[in-house]
């Protein structure tokens, strides 16, 4: 009867569970969790697991996060400007020599030789241009020599604002050209130069971008990048004027057409630029470019068939001032941004 009683006694429903203790059983759990949810080292991402309903913890999410972000910040490190480089000793000396040829151009300069529409006396402009240039200078050696200050590196060193050097070294020879030209071939030798400087400095210009201090902004990209610009752009037209002055026979046409046009288009053009780029001391080199062509104009009005080559050399500076004024007083914010 006994036997016949155990064998109507009801089985269980689960008898795997019966031989799983619980403390096995709870260890078998941690150890299939631990297995889900943490994830391998060289993960560049946190898995979200399905079957588990609580997320990660933020120690784990940093834990496997953090090394992502450093390999992309070394990569954008090393992709910009290095001082160990070529281009930077071709920059240092390309500085040197710029400032030298500005020097010497400011210590030489005075009215042209022979009567040129459009014609100055660039010592004022230059001497600026060469204290704003030895001062960014001193302040672009100190950040990429002394304290490796890597934003100005990468903005003056990058993939394309390092070629600044190689508009610096066209500008030396634009102004060694220049310095007392009389001749056809030597202004032709300048049209080329201030051609091929003022467009490189342009695109180096809209290329190079960085932050630093207010004082850094208005002695590199905004400094001394922007009086070579207005300068350069002065002496484009001034060495097509010295084309047309130093040719044999009765020049007279040329003289009226070029001094009203070349009055009008200097200015145009430096101006557009200062407004748009919100470039204050383009307007500035360019106020005082006008000021030297007033001068110049009443200097030698006697030998000019226009009269109105003047009028418009004041209306210049007027315009000029205006923009200036306009710049300082409601774009003051803008004037130290890259």
């Amino acid at each position: 009867m006994e036997e016949d009683r155990e064998e109507r006694e009801p089985l269980p429903e689960n008898p795997q569970q019966n031989d799983i203790p619980e403390e096995n059983l709870q260890n078998n759990m941690n150890t299939e969790e631990n297995v889900i949810y943490t994830p391998p080292p060289s993960s560049p991402y946190i898995p979200v697991p399905v079957s588990y309903n609580m997320p990660p913890s933020n120690s784990d999410v940093n834990t496997y996060a953090t090394p992502v972000s450093n390999n992309n910040s070394n990569q954008s490190s090393s992709s910009g400007g290095e001082t160990n480089s070529l281009w930077y000793d071709i920059s240092v000396f390309s500085w040197i020599a710029l400032l030298w040829t500005t020097y010497n151009y400011f210590r030489n300069e005075g009215f042209p030789g022979l009567f040129i529409p459009a014609g100055a006396n660039l010592s004022l402009p230059l001497a600026i241009t060469s204290v704003i240039g030895t001062i960014g200078f001193i302040i672009y050696f100190k950040n990429t020599t002394l304290n490796k200050n890597q934003s100005i590196i990468n903005g003056m060193l990058g993939e394309m604002s390092k070629y600044h050097s190689i508009a610096f070294i066209l500008v030396s020879c634009l102004f060694l050209t220049l310095d007392s030209a009389t001749k056809k071939g030597t202004f032709i030798m300048g049209l080329i130069l201030s051609l091929l400087a003022c467009g490189l400095l342009g695109f180096i210009y809209y290329q190079t971008d960085f932050s630093g201090e207010w004082y850094e902004m208005i002695t590199l990209k905004k400094g001394v990048y922007s009086c070579l610009i207005s300068l350069t752009w002065y002496m484009l037209f001034y060495s097509i004027s010295g084309i047309g002055a130093s040719k044999e026979g009765d020049n007279d046409d040329f003289y009226k057409g070029a001094g009203v046009a070349f009055s009008i288009l200097i200015g145009l053009g430096n101006l557009a630029f200062a407004f748009f780029f919100k470039d204050l001391l383009v307007a500035v080199i360019n106020l005082l470019i006008y000021i030297e062509m007033a001068k110049y104009f009443y200097l030698v009005k006697d030998y000019i068939p226009n009269k109105a080559d003047g009028a418009l050399d004041i209306i210049m500076v007027l315009v000029s001032g205006g923009i200036i004024f306009y710049l300082f007083f409601k774009e003051r914010e803008n004037l130290y941004r890259s």
